[in-house]
């Protein structure tokens, strides 16, 4: 194990969530890049940042490049908010040491006022926020979202420690952020931005809206957290949760003892995670020894709480869902298994991770409910998208994602019904407002149960983002779509919403603390949770389930990145329209297949649950090995 030789935001977020093994080892976990991101954004923001939008496919090098041209946006906008005054911008691509030297110079250099590209450090901990104004000595950050959350809050209070720390003063914070109404699709090299330095409303619960209100209000966060006396924990209100000091992050990342310790874990950690991959009621228990043993560091009166089991009949709300998964399932029979997750057995128990109310447990029994599908009306359907540098229409910011694909099977009870399949493919050169309208009545159906997907961030943001821009056309009156026209699509959207159900939930990770605690654990999946394992799994076992989908291989269009090309390609007028007609159709089947994919893990998932212990041997062969 080596020591990095700078730390950084990523690496304090971390340590807000879990212990500081993690922050000196994430490279021994042998992550590849989109877990990384997974872990340093959603699992860290499911609980502490509230972010909602893990689902996210696009390509790396097209999200790259919408990056790059974000930054340049917002670049121009700052010079020319800044033009009556002396500017450094620092390259993005010299090394990190030239950025830091080049920052004390500009600091030092009286003839410099605002310092673009900055980057701050002390004691081996380094900062680069949006910009550094010796005007009124403020610096800024910038987002791409038109909300403020958690854990912007947050990083500002980190980089403002750092910079003062290394002693340069502050005392403003700004924030930049895009102003929706303002985006137009005839004005493609324009994006606008809102500056903010006044702070959130609490009774939203961190948010600021763009639009200008409630700036000035009776909870200026930003001026409490990075000028202020209070701690994290008096500013959040979360007083079971452990969010670090920045000086308690700073004796943890020097303390030698600290790392010998994690030194001498490290092997057996691995040991014990990575290459066994058995069921979680074996791993568990050795794990759980060694986590108590020699991984509590700081948080031990936290980290207790993890492996707790709580279940409150009497609180909970949705109890009549609950019995009857338990009347289907008979818990005596098919949950008292190693299989199902040890944590479930005899009752649907769960770990104490319930700050989001009751929604964690919902959710989970949604997903469980969904399995006897075949005594409900369930809706299954799966989106494909795509991303521009430049607004694909009014009121759409130029890095959101945008629909181009719905495939959905409708399945009826007892088949009262003949199952309908439908595969649209929404047309990226002739992309309008009632397109969108257009999206969320396909997927509506009236009488369904649930809308099921498999990781429901994607499609839950999608929906979220589709009435949002589809509201800021019912406001402006030059168009023709009028506020009944809105809130009639506003009702089925939301609807949609309400009733989705997510398999998902049945096999991701719970907690954050990366140990795996899925309700079903497949070893072949080692801890992760792509329903492209799945279907590797069922292959690789030659399980032959009710649907099968067709091998990806097989498929022209073999999986999202290819299928988010092609979107962009027409959305460029790069493909014509007799090609296109002939590539919808290799579209269709891409976009089926993966629905029919979502059916397959529910029926693999009730496979697993209904034979676990008739037929143990096998299951045995099938998911240890």
């Amino acid at each position: 194990m080596e020591k990095p030789k700078y730390f950084n935001f990523n690496h304090f977020a971390i340590a807000c969530q879990i212990d500081p093994y993690f922050i000196f080892n994430l490279d021994h976990f042998n992550l590849d890049e989109t877990d990384k991101v997974a872990l340093e954004n959603s699992e860290i923001g499911e609980t502490l940042f509230d972010e909602d939008d893990e689902g996210e496919r696009p390509t790396i090098s097209y999200v790259k490049a919408n990056l790059d041209a974000i930054s340049q946006e917002i670049q121009n906008f700052i010079l020319n908010e800044f033009k009556n005054y002396n500017v450094e911008i620092i390259s993005l691509k010299e090394t990190k040491e030239n950025k830091i030297l080049q920052t004390k110079e500009a600091i030092k250099n009286p003839k410099i006022d605002v310092i673009i590209n900055p980057t701050f450090e002390y004691k081996n901990v380094v900062v680069a926020p949006l910009y550094y104004s010796k005007i009124d000595h403020s610096f800024a950050n910038n987002t791409i979202s038109k909300m403020q959350n958690n854990k912007q809050i947050i990083q500002a209070y980190f980089q403002g420690q750092v910079i003062l720390k290394s002693g340069v003063k502050i005392s403003n914070y700004y924030l930049y952020m895009f102003k929706q109404f303002e985006v137009k699709k005839a004005r493609k090299n324009l994006v606008s931005f809102e500056k903010v330095n006044r702070g959130v409303n609490k009774k939203t619960k961190g948010n600021i809206n763009i639009d200008g209100e409630n700036l000035e209000n009776e909870f200026p966060i930003f001026n409490d957290v990075i000028f202020g006396n209070k701690s994290l924990q008096e500013i959040f209100g979360k007083k079971e949760k452990f969010i670090w000091s920045f000086d308690h992050f700073l004796r943890s990342i020097n303390d030698e003892k600290n790392w010998e310790k994690n030194n001498e874990i490290d092997q057996e950690f691995l040991k014990i995670y990575f290459k066994e991959k058995p069921f979680e009621s074996k791993l568990c228990n050795r794990l759980l020894e060694a986590w108590r043993n020699k991984l509590y560091s700081q948080k031990k009166s936290w980290g207790k709480k993890i492996f707790k089991i709580i279940y409150d009949e009497k609180t909970t709300k949705n109890q009549q869902l609950i019995n009857n998964i338990l009347a289907f399932y008979n818990p005596s029979n098919n949950l008292k298994n190693i299989y199902f997750n040890n944590n479930l057995w005899n009752k649907f128990l769960i770990s104490q991770k319930l700050e989001k109310k009751s929604e964690d447990l919902i959710d989970f029994f949604k997903a469980l409910d969904v399995l006897n599908y075949e005594e409900k009306n369930i809706a299954w359907f799966d989106f494909e998208g795509f991303q521009l540098t430049w607004p694909i229409i009014d009121y759409l910011p130029a890095w959101r994602q945008v629909i181009s694909q719905l495939s959905i099977i409708t399945t009826y009870r007892k088949n009262v019904v003949k199952n309908v399949s439908e595969d649209f493919v929404y047309d990226p050169l002739n992309y309008s407002y009632k397109t969108i309208v257009k999206i969320i009545n396909d997927i509506y159906k009236k009488d369904v149960d649930y809308y099921v997907v498999y990781n429901q961030g994607y499609e839950k943001t999608r929906i979220k983002e589709m009435l949002e821009t589809l509201k800021c056309y019912a406001e402006d009156k030059t168009n023709d779509f009028t506020t009944e026209e809105y809130l009639e699509i506003e009702t089925k959207g939301k609807e949609i919403i309400k009733k989705m159900a997510d398999l998902h939930k049945l096999y991701v990770n719970s907690s954050p603390q990366l140990i795996k605690k899925p309700v079903i654990n497949l070893g072949f999946l080692g801890g992760k949770s792509s329903i492209k394992l799945l279907e590797k799994f069922v292959h690789a076992s030659k399980l032959k389930l009710k649907h099968e989908i067709t091998p990806y291989n097989e498929l022209e269009v073999q999986n999202g990145s290819m299928a988010m090309e092609i979107a962009q390609a027409r959305a460029q007028n790069k493909i014509g329209n007799l090609e296109w007609e002939d590539i919808c159709k290799n579209l269709r089947k891409y976009c089926h297949n993966d629905v029919v994919a979502m059916i397959m893990v529910a029926d693999l998932s009730n496979w697993i649950i209904q034979n676990s212990e008739k037929n143990n041997e096998l299951v045995d062969k099938l998911l240890i090995d």
